[in-house]
């Protein structure tokens, strides 16, 4: 009998640390296949932002001169973002999980954005 992985979730842009990032900057990063991530990013003084997509580009519309930190989840295995938010997660109700179910998330890094 075999385990098989998922493919792990990487952050991708920016790179940790990077500075100077326009408002615009998009962030991106990799998942694995039939999954939606849930995306957060976080900035001192800030309400944390949270969002799901079955994509591995988001513009969050960033503001200036400011440090933020993020991260992905990825959740499956879903064929799409409506089957992740329609509940029909292996297993549940019941929490009888299906073997196939997995969650796949990044170590979080951070940027700043230009003054």
């Amino acid at each position: 009998m075999g385990l098989l992985l998922p493919f792990p979730a990487s952050l991708i842009a920016p790179s940790a640390g990077q500075s100077g990032l326009p408002p615009n900057a998009a962030l991106s990063w990799s998942r694995p296949a039939e999954s939606v991530c849930l995306f957060a990013l976080a900035s001192a003084g800030q309400p944390i932002r949270v969002y799901y997509t079955a994509g591995v580009v988001l513009n969050p519309g960033l503001e200036a001169n400011r440090t933020y930190t993020w991260g992905v989840a990825c959740y499956g295995p879903f064929a799409s973002l409506d089957a992740f938010a329609g509940g029909a997660w292996p297993g549940y109700p019941t929490f009888g999980w299906d073997v196939s179910f997995f969650l796949a998330s990044t170590p979080v890094r951070s940027f700043s954005t230009v003054p």
